[in-house]
C-alpha cells in the first residue's frame, strides 16, 4: 500500500503552526514497510495526523489517497477493512 498526503493540513491549527512544518502542506508519498519517525513539538498535531491516517477524524485539507484512492470518498465499511488489513 502507499499513502499518499497532498497538502493536508488541520483544519483547527493555527497557521503559525503549520508554517515550516515538513509534514503540514507538503506532497508526501510513504511506502508500505518505510518506518517513519515522527518528532515536533506538543501541541503541533501528531496524534491528529495519526488519526487522520487511521481514516478516524477528517478535519482537514488536502487529500489522503490510499493506492491512489481518496480516502474521503471510503465508506465507513471500507474504511474499518483499510485499517484491519493495510495500516
Amino acid at each position: 500500500m502507499q499513502i499518499q498526503l497532498q497538502k493536508i493540513a488541520p483544519l483547527y491549527l493555527e497557521t503559525e503552526k503549520t508554517q515550516g512544518s515538513q509534514i503540514w502542506n507538503q506532497e508526501l508519498v510513504f511506502n508500505k514497510g518505510e518506518k517513519i519517525a515522527i518528532v515536533a513539538p506538543s501541541g503541533s498535531g501528531k496524534s491528529s495526523l495519526i488519526h487522520f491516517l487511521y481514516l478516524l477524524r477528517n478535519e482537514y485539507s488536502g487529500k489522503i489517497l490510499f493506492d491512489g484512492n481518496n480516502t474521503a470518498s471510503f465508506s465507513p465499511e471500507t474504511k474499518a477493512i483499510c485499517r484491519q488489513q493495510h495500516i
